[in-house]
């Protein structure tokens, strides 16, 4: 069993700070330090899901919260040996995240990154999500070589927030039968993901895409019959390779 320690003692929003966690197995056996650094003058919204599992064997399941504009992780493994992944945040649904994954592994290392059953090498990942995930595993682990010996890894849970919805419009529709009703792509945070009204949105209806003459932000009904309800979802295309699917928008009648 592992109790935690709560080491700091002073924390100021505004200032650089470090927060520093001990993990021990038992107050008289060896220690693993976790310290959660926030490099921001922005109070932490998100949660983060950490473990690691060190070249000793031991998973530590650790539950932090972390700023919105840097995130850094460092894992001190023993005396010389720690890892450290960090990323400028929050991760957002159409918008590129860059992870970097360090460590005192010397001097011939590979770092090699799985994020949704892909693996990426190196120790840097660019990743874009397309907002049909909330959140997804992310693993860094970096073996010594020529032998491929494991040196760490750490596996993490990475919030995403998606800032694209399904919307009545105006706003306060009301749907109602035999009543006409626009829905519309919309792009909550106004970070210009649809900007363009010529820019490419497909429309999905309880999962499957619907077949329209029009593949615009919005999605018209000129009168609402039983059979239109559903779980609505627009998908936009924010570049040439790059596509948004949106949060869903039931639509009752």
């Amino acid at each position: 069993m592992f109790f935690l320690f709560f080491e700091s003692s002073l924390f100021v929003f505004g200032f650089p700070s470090i927060l520093d966690f001990v993990i021990k197995k038992n107050p008289l056996l060896n220690q693993y330090v976790w310290r959660w650094r926030i490099l921001s003058n922005k109070t932490p919204i998100f949660l983060l899901y950490q473990k690691s599992e060190s070249k000793l064997g031991e998973n530590v399941v650790m539950k932090l919260r972390w700023d919105q504009f840097t995130c850094v992780i460092l894992v001190v493994l023993g005396v010389e040996a720690w890892q450290e992944v960090s990323w400028i945040g929050p991760v957002k649904a159409g918008f590129s995240t860059t992870f970097t994954c360090f460590s005192t592994c010397s001097p011939n290392c590979t770092y090699t990154w799985f994020l949704k059953n892909r693996t990426h090498t190196g120790s840097t990942l660019m990743w874009t999500p397309d907002g049909r995930d909330s959140k997804v595993d992310l693993r860094c682990t970096v073996l010594r070589m020529p032998e491929a010996s494991l040196f760490s890894t750490i596996t993490s849970i990475v919030e995403i927030t998606n800032p694209i919805s399904v919307q009545p419009s105006p706003q306060n529709t009301f749907p109602a039968l035999n009543l006409s009703l626009d829905l519309e792509c919309h792009d909550d945070s106004g970070s210009g993901l649809l900007s363009d009204p010529s820019q490419l949105v497909l429309w999905y209806k309880d999962g499957q895409e619907m077949m329209l003459d029009k593949q615009n932000g919005s999605l018209h009904f000129d009168s609402l019959l039983p059979s239109d309800g559903g779980f609505y979802q627009c998908e936009a295309f924010v570049s040439r390779q790059t596509s948004v699917f949106s949060r869903g928008y039931l639509l009752r009648l």
